[in-house]
């Protein structure tokens, strides 16, 4: 009985053995059936694509077209109005020139601006200095300059004969000291006259904005604005910091600083220490003072470095300009 026992004992196990590999050669071929490698598919390349740099874009030019920013340098005789063209859209009008000799017959100039022409220009240029961060103060000079020098005409070429002597003056001192040694526009000195808004001597304020620009760009109310205010504000720092004169350092009328009444002194006359001439200076004084109260501006307050506005490099002021609204000349 043990013998069978035992016997039965060995045959399942065997069985169970056989059984087991069986199973596992089943299972081992199902999942190579199941794992199948699919053919590598053929993908065609991408076609190379020739990407051609674009030429370089030259930035737009601040100044084309300054021919037409001022009003004529040589004046077209005539005999009535009709004998007057527009010059680059602005109207002319055949008149008797306040510059010339009584016999020197009429001459095509631009038409005089009405009070609305005006009003609209004084208030473009309060826009722009606005936009230069001048405060109240600084605008209020700004007006009383701009209706005094050219009763806010920009296009104006100033014409007086000790303007022009003192202009062509100025262009041979400026260009023997070598101010404009890149200028393309420096050789013809009849350009370089009093221009703009404040009558600003080219050869003197040109450097103010850029040293290689022609001169009419003083017939742009933004370049006017800016150099006329940039000037002010170097005045004012001068006076400031203390100049020397022949009755020792000067810092203006008011010994606490300068006033508004030295900055536009030495902004459009030029002179930061004390005249010699106490008649004149005085005369000067009273004329300034009048004109600045008449606008609302203390002429004896000192001038605060905020009240002139933000300075702008050389490439900011290309930028800017080219933002500005300018006279569109038409043929």
């Amino acid at each position: 009985m043990k013998d069978k026992a035992m016997l039965k004992i060995v045959l399942g196990l065997v069985v169970a053995v056989l059984l087991a590999q069986l199973l596992a050669r089943v299972l081992a071929g199902s999942d190579a059936a199941a794992v199948q490698v699919e053919p590598a598919v053929q993908v065609e390349p991408a076609p190379t694509v020739l990407i051609t740099p674009a030429a370089p874009v030259a930035p737009p030019d601040p100044y084309q077209g300054w021919e037409g920013w001022c009003e004529p340098k040589d004046a077209k005789k005539c005999q009535r109005h009709a004998d007057c063209r527009p010059d680059h859209g602005r109207p002319m009008r055949c008149v008797k020139p306040y510059y010339a000799p009584d016999d020197s017959g009429r001459v095509c100039v631009p038409k005089y601006p009405t009070r609305d022409e005006q009003n609209a220009v004084r208030d473009r240029v309060l826009e722009i200095a606005r936009s230069l961060k001048v405060l109240l103060n600084g605008r209020k000079l700004l007006r009383i300059v701009g209706y005094r020098e050219s009763t806010w005409r920009p296009f104006k070429r100033h014409k007086l004969n000790p303007d022009v002597e003192g202009a062509h003056k100025a262009w041979r001192r400026m260009g023997a000291k070598g101010y404009y040694p890149h200028n393309d526009h420096y050789g013809d000195p009849t350009r370089w006259s009093g221009l703009g808004l404040y009558g600003q001597m080219a050869p003197l304020w040109v450097m103010e904005w850029d040293p290689k620009a022609p001169p009419e760009v003083l017939c742009l109310a933004p370049v006017a604005t800016y150099t006329y205010i940039e000037r002010a504000r170097r005045v004012r720092d001068k006076l400031a910091a203390g100049i020397p004169c022949s009755t020792g350092t000067y810092h203006g009328s008011d010994p606490r600083g300068p006033t508004w009444h030295d900055v536009h002194r030495g902004t459009s006359g030029g002179k930061m220490c004390p005249s010699q001439r106490s008649d004149g200076a005085a005369a000067m004084r009273k004329y300034f003072a009048r004109r600045a109260r008449n606008n609302g501006l203390n002429p004896n307050a000192l001038v605060r470095p905020r009240e002139l506005g933000r300075r702008l490099t050389l490439e900011e002021r290309a930028a800017w300009l080219i933002t500005q609204p300018r006279p569109t000349p038409t043929p």
